[in-house]
């Protein structure tokens, strides 16, 4: 190809380069013939303009106008090539000029000095003929003489004697050179134009069918039958390139053939399968491939000769030949068998082989293809072992095909026949939608088709509908599954039944609830009781002294008002588990009859009311006033459900609660338990209250008929003391409420009760100094002047810290009193504590709006300590210092 290219670029080359030299040439002469032409031409118009300006300046001259031949000169000047015009006298100097700067020089001292050579030239020849001169800077000049205009032709005006007239060509040989070079251009242009079309002609018509030959020659030789010169022309060349085309293509079809046949030989080597030709005369092994060499553990050598009774297990010559008969015979196309083959070494294998006969072959032959099974054996068991897993998953699994439309369920273990009802049969070619039926507008549905949409997972709570009917809640998580492509072929989903937990959670999250209501109950009732504290004290004190009987019982009834406030905060303490109990051995049965005697009056005629109480009922460690409180309690509501009459059963029973037992929701320990049960056949209590009864100030009743406290103090009371309260209720049916008790089994570690001195009489309290310590200041000034009031001298601390700093200090204190719940780290139990380590001398006696021993047992035993319940009467408070008093100081 170089040397087509070299030949197609010589030819060009030497066309463009004698174009150029001959141009080159033209150039040269031509330039030469303009400058002799323009040379000429410039002496002719010198000899036209000498005599005419000669004449001119004579005139002027003899005129004496000299200015104006100045002036003449000057546009003689302007005359195309003319340099220089001056007027020279005989001996050489300038007289007149058109460059004013020449006048008075020797005319040798300036550009005209061939001019001064040219006058003595003319002096030599005849006086009155012009002389023409050039000299090498291409100026030509003439010198013309002055002839006077009254004498004859042979005499010269005197003084001037010559006039000079210089013209420069350079300029115009400078025109005349352009000139040349553009039309050099164009010409050349026009020459490159000229060998362009001819190398694209040659280039066309010769070079290209020369390079497409010698190419597709040079592919064949190499090997590459695929080229091809495609020449069409029907000259020699053409006729060239459809012998190279049809000799490429022979080529190509042999080496296509024998590809085809080296292919076909690998594919057969490669493949997994064992590949066997065995002659269809001796059945004797002719050719095998590598996995049959591999599996048999033989090598190609070995195997040639071989008959297939030598490697397949229970079969000889004759049972083979027996065997492939009808094959031979044309009676079947192939033949289909499984057996066992055995290696080298002894081991055996299962295969799979199909036997087909090659009648056509020569000489003919049976082909062999044999399937190791050992692989597919091993993933069958596995595919086996999944499924008798899966059967076997206490969760229901269910898997669907990928449809968007319709997603048939292909697979479901038998814990999703278990869980909805379906038979295995019923769910297999069925829509998923089966389970749900009527929840088809659930958010959870909505979240599972985005799923399906996005190939993705998700995990959602469904409300699905069992096969008779019962609906379940069930956590349902799906997966996609692809096959070795990545495509998406199905979905797996597996299904919890989770109605019961979240029952519980339910039911745990509705005990929280009332549980946090306690604690901002217990806070509220404790200040409150505070505040009554203070108006009860203060209405005490006002008492005094007033002799007004309409006063007093304005007093006394702001009195009876505040205690009333007072009786309700003790209700909303004992739901929030804060009311101080007094804790002994009760047995439920002797206090249940003690609150009918109460109840008796208020029950009414149209209600009946009746016992059913165990004989032999455990003992409990309750307080005995509350037992009876809840038992009015729980009572009076039974007769508000009953308004038309009805019957109210109280009943007790010893129960062993178990971790399964329905009494567990409530979060209660397992063991043996109390149960008071009050059932009545009212109206029942519908579900939305059901979720609401424990809550204190939540009542069905009108305002004038509850305050909505009952229920919830008997739950308060219940906590407290270790047990629970479990409502059952029916709308039109009954209600049934059970408060659990635990059993209570006597031990020697029990509190002992507080020692009494040896004196039966009671201690006077005269003289008495008394610690007061209460944070709160009006509560604090209040009990200072109760004390006072009764007679006792009083000093203040307002934390615990401050109190024990004075004790520290030596102070004389009698009784220490203080409030139970204090700011700064240091309760009223804390106190107490210090003053029995270290004031043994000291009595104590605490007071508090509620109670928190329950967090302080393990540090003191309660009933060590006396305390006395906000609000209380100076009476109350005077009692109480005397019980405190008669006790000796532990």
């Amino acid at each position: 190809m170089r040397s087509k290219k070299s030949l197609n670029t010589v030819i060009t080359t030497l066309v463009l380069g004698a174009g150029l030299v001959l141009l080159a040439v033209y150039l040269l002469i031509s330039h030469e013939h303009k400058k002799r032409q323009h040379r000429q031409s410039a002496e002719q118009r010198l000899a036209s303009i000498g005599p005419h300006a000669a004449d001119m300046a004579v005139r002027l001259l003899q005129l004496n106008e000299l200015g104006i031949l100045d002036m003449e000169l000057q546009s003689l000047r302007r005359l195309q090539d003319i340099d220089h015009v001056v007027i020279v006298d005989d001996i050489g100097k300038v007289l007149h000029a058109s460059d004013a700067r020449l006048q008075g020089l020797p005319l040798q001292s300036t550009d005209l000095a061939l001019a001064a050579t040219l006058i003595a030239v003319g002096h030599d020849a005849a006086a009155d003929r012009s002389v023409f001169g050039m000299d090498d800077s291409q100026q030509l000049i003439g010198i013309f003489p002055l002839l006077s205009a009254d004498s004859d032709s042979t005499s010269h005006f005197s003084p001037a004697a010559h006039v000079a007239i210089s013209l420069d060509l350079e300029g115009s040989y400078l025109l005349l050179s352009r000139e040349l070079w553009v039309q050099g251009l164009v010409t050349a242009v026009l020459l490159a134009t000229v060998a362009g079309l001819l190398w694209y002609v040659l280039h066309r018509m010769l070079m290209l069918p020369l390079q497409r030959i010698v190419q597709t020659t040079r592919a064949i030789a190499g090997g590459d039958f695929s080229a091809r010169s495609n020449l069409v022309s029907a000259n020699e060349l053409g006729e060239i390139s459809a012998s190279l085309d049809s000799l490429a293509v022979s080529c190509l079809e042999q080496i296509e053939l024998q590809e085809l046949h080296k292919r076909l030989s690998h594919l057969v080597d490669d493949m997994v399968d064992e590949v066997y030709v065995n002659d269809a005369e001796t059945l004797e092994v002719l050719n095998c491939n590598k996995a049959a060499q591999n599996n048999l553990g033989y090598s190609a050598e070995e195997l040639l000769g071989l008959g297939p009774w030598d490697f397949v297990v229970g079969h000889s010559e004759e049972s083979f030949r027996e065997a492939l008969q009808p094959l031979l015979a044309g009676l079947q196309t192939h033949r289909d068998c499984e057996s066992m083959h055995f290696r080298k070494d002894g081991s055996f294998y299962p295969v799979r082989s199909r036997i087909q006969y090659m009648a056509h072959q020569s000489p003919p032959v049976l082909v062999t293809i044999s399937r190791d099974l050992s692989e597919l054996r091993v993933q069958e068991e596995n595919a086996r072992l999944r499924e008798r897993a899966m059967a076997a998953v206490g969760e229901g699994i269910i898997i669907t095909d990928a449809g968007i439309d319709k997603r048939l369920i292909v697979y479901a273990n038998p814990a999703i026949t278990e869980l909805t009802g379906y038979s295995e049969e019923e769910l297999l070619g069925s829509n998923i939608d089966i389970l749900r039926r009527n929840n088809m507008d659930q958010p959870g549905l909505t979240v599972l088709n985005e799923a399906l949409l996005r190939a993705g997972s998700a995990q959602v709570q469904l409300d699905a509908t069992r096969k008779d009917g019962s609906a379940y809640v069930a956590d349902v998580s799906i997966s996609p599954v692809f096959n070795a492509s990545g495509e998406l072929t199905h979905y797996i989903g597996i299904h919890r039944d989770v109605t019961q937990r979240l029952e519980t959670e339910e039911k745990l999250h509705q005990a929280q609830k009332i549980k946090a209501i306690g604690h901002l109950s217990g806070g509220l009732a404790h200040d409150f009781n505070n505040l009554l504290s203070v108006i009860v004290g203060n209405l005490e004190l006002l008492k005094v002294g007033i002799s007004d009987e309409a006063r007093l019982a304005r007093i006394e009834g702001a009195e009876n008002a505040a205690h009333m406030g007072a009786h309700l905060t003790r209700k909303l303490l004992s739901f929030a588990s804060r009311q101080r109990l007094a804790p002994v051995v009760t047995n439920l049965n002797d206090h249940i009859g003690n609150a009918l005697a109460l109840l008796a009056p208020t029950i009414g005629e149209t209600i009946s009311l009746n016992e059913e109480l165990a004989p032999e009922l455990w003992d409990t460690l309750t307080d005995p006033g509350e037992i009876e409180t809840a038992v009015i309690n729980l009572t009076i509501n039974a007769r508000d459900a009953m308004p038309h009459g009805g019957t109210i059963i109280i009943r007790t029973a010893n129960v062993d609660v178990e971790a399964d037992d329905a009494i567990e929701p409530l979060d209660v320990k397992t063991g043996q338990y109390v149960r008071l049960c009050v059932m009545d056949d009212g109206s029942g209590i519908s579900e939305w209250a059901q979720d609401r009864l424990f809550e204190p100030f939540f009542t069905t009743k009108s305002e004038d008929k509850g305050s909505g406290l009952g229920l919830s103090s008997v739950y308060g009371f219940a906590r407290q003391s270790g047990g629970c309260v479990k409502v059952s209720s029916t709308e039109g049916v009954g209600t049934s409420v059970s408060v659990y008790l635990p059993r209570h089994v006597a031990s020697a570690g029990r509190s002992r009760p507080l020692s009494r001195t040896a004196e039966a009489t009671a201690r006077c309290l005269t003289g008495l100094k008394i610690l007061v310590v209460e944070d709160k200041e009006m509560v604090r000034q209040l009990t200072v002047q109760q004390l006072q009031a009764l007679g006792f001298e009083t000093l203040e601390a307002e934390n615990g810290m401050e109190a024990i700093g004075l004790l520290q200090s030596g102070a004389e204190v009698d009784v220490v009193l203080s409030d139970v719940v204090m700011p700064g780290g240091i309760s009223g139990y804390d106190v107490a504590q210090w003053v029995r380590q270290h004031r043994q001398d000291c009595h104590i006696l605490l007071t508090s709006g509620f109670n928190d021993s329950a967090d302080k047992q393990h540090e003191m035993p309660v009933t060590e300590l006396h305390v006395l319940p906000k609000p209380y009467r100076m009476e109350d408070l005077r009692k109480t210092l005397q019980d405190v008093m008669d006790c000796q100081p532990v």
